[in-house]
């Protein structure tokens, strides 16, 4: 990493997906969380800054909280610059999301909600404006995390009527 660092890699984009040991076996992630806290604290240490992404409703309706708090605890022990949602879509994945017993939009809703509930870093930027996202989060943690955590629960209690 100090090589890197030395190269002038200054931030290090970080596919975490989940900080849920269980949902990244199901997606043959072949990394487990800590592994892969520990590679992400490395590229801290040799001073690079780190954008980690996540992804609403990877678990699953099975797996949604313990997907959201693993994952909330995980960015608030590397402490990530950046912290970033997205979310599952189709795209070259069919088979597994035909696996999966899909989250309903409001069930995502609750998932970034319980995910911003438990996410408590010392200072995040946090965005969710990728095109798969149907709610724009953009704000500064810890600053900005109720005015977030509201935006989620007003969108999942707008959207209990709403079909999947």
């Amino acid at each position: 990493m100090t090589e890197l660092r030395a190269k002038r890699l200054k931030i290090l984009y970080f596919g975490l997906e989940s900080g849920d040991d269980v949902t990244l076996l199901a997606v043959n992630k072949g990394f487990e969380s800590e592994r892969m806290a520990n590679l992400a604290l490395m590229a801290r240490e040799a001073g690079m800054k780190l954008s980690v992404t996540a992804i609403l409703g990877l678990a699953g309706r099975g797996r949604s909280l313990q997907h959201a708090r693993m994952t909330a605890e995980w960015v608030n022990l590397v402490n990530p610059e950046y912290f970033s949602l997205l979310t599952m879509f189709h795209r070259h994945n069919d088979d597994f999301i035909c696996s999966l017993q899909q989250c309903t939009r409001r069930e995502l809703m609750l998932e970034a909600r319980e995910m911003l509930q438990h996410l408590h870093p010392a200072k995040t930027i946090l965005r969710s404006n990728h095109v798969s996202n149907f709610l724009d989060l953009a704000g500064s943690y810890p600053k900005d995390r109720e005015s977030s955590m509201k935006s989620c629960s007003y969108t999942a209690f707008s959207m209990r009527t709403i079909p999947a």
